[in-house]
């Protein structure tokens, strides 16, 4: 039985590959504006995809009698963000103390580098929008999603070849489409 958008009951709820797609079309877009709230493009886009992979692998987890699908989703970007923000600060703080123990001076983060790469991956971006979605999705839920090809077939319910030729495929294209824009 595949999910309805619309008021969802504990019965009609499943997570098969047609109901994943729509319920990732419906609130994509609502998932990715909260995760904007918590970091820049590149880092809600992860998290993004983070929370459509949680959902996929336990969509279990969402239960209809204690909210909607959108409201649960927003809640899981939200905890995961706050998670990353904490692993984030620990790991600097961790950093920072091995550096000071051993006599070493904090990094100076060089203006000019932060700007190149920002502008590349404002770049990188907007060739993965050129890709067939087909191909977006394969770059986009291997290489952001930090998957295998195995793991990548899996989420997106395709063959592991298909997978590897939309990649190679992609892969193709954003080089082309980055050497014009540079």
């Amino acid at each position: 039985m595949a999910l309805r958008l619309q008021d969802v009951s504990s019965q009609e709820w499943s997570c098969d590959g047609a109901s994943f797609d729509a319920v990732y079309d419906r609130h994509a877009a609502a998932v990715y504006a909260v995760a904007c709230r918590f970091g820049g493009a590149s880092s809600a886009a992860d998290l993004t995809q983070d929370v459509f992979v949680r959902l996929w692998r336990d969509p279990n987890r969402f239960d209809p009698e204690r909210g909607s699908l959108r409201t649960f989703l927003v809640a899981v970007t939200r905890n995961l963000a706050i998670d990353r923000a904490r692993s984030d600060a620990s790991s600097r703080r961790r950093n920072r103390r091995v550096a000071s123990d051993r006599g070493l001076a904090p990094p100076i983060l060089d203006l000019n580098d932060v700007i190149v790469r920002s502008s590349e991956a404002d770049r990188v971006m907007a060739a993965i929008r050129t890709l067939s979605v087909p191909c977006r999705d394969a770059i986009v839920t291997a290489f952001y999603g930090g998957l295998t090809y195995r793991e990548t077939a899996s989420v997106l319910s395709e063959p592991e070849g298909t997978i590897k030729s939309r990649i190679r495929d992609a892969l193709g294209q954003l080089r082309k489409e980055l050497a014009q824009s540079s």
